[in-house]
């Protein structure tokens, strides 16, 4: 089974998580908040860095909450999506502005950084 990389454990994101890894899916899981992945622990859900998110799948689920943390989360430099291989998967679970989707879009599929 595909390995998924989960970007972001707010209330949304934390349970969308948690109902993969129960599903059994190979779940490697980032936050920027302290604390957050530690709770998925228990569900066989990996915490990882950026790199790691990276390295380990080939899809990806975005789940952050306005478009600056889209930029400053994933897109940054060092973030997951800066290097990401080709043909990855990537479902955004986003509220962001159309530009900014279509903006984020194209960075992960030129391995971009910044928007």
């Amino acid at each position: 089974m595909e390995r998924i990389g989960f970007v972001g454990l707010g209330t949304m994101g934390a349970s969308m998580a948690a109902n993969l890894a129960r599903a059994g899916a190979p779940l490697t899981v980032w936050t920027e908040t302290p604390g957050r992945a530690a709770a998925l622990s228990s569900l066989r859900a990996r915490s990882g860095s950026p790199a790691e998110l990276r390295r380990l799948g080939t899809s990806y689920v975005v789940c952050v909450s306005d478009s600056p943390d889209v930029a400053s989360v994933p897109l940054r430099p060092a973030g997951v999506a800066e290097g990401a291989a080709a043909g990855s998967l990537v479902l955004g679970l986003l509220d962001i502005s159309a530009g900014a989707d279509r903006q984020s879009a194209a960075a992960w599929r030129n391995g971009a950084v910044g928007m």
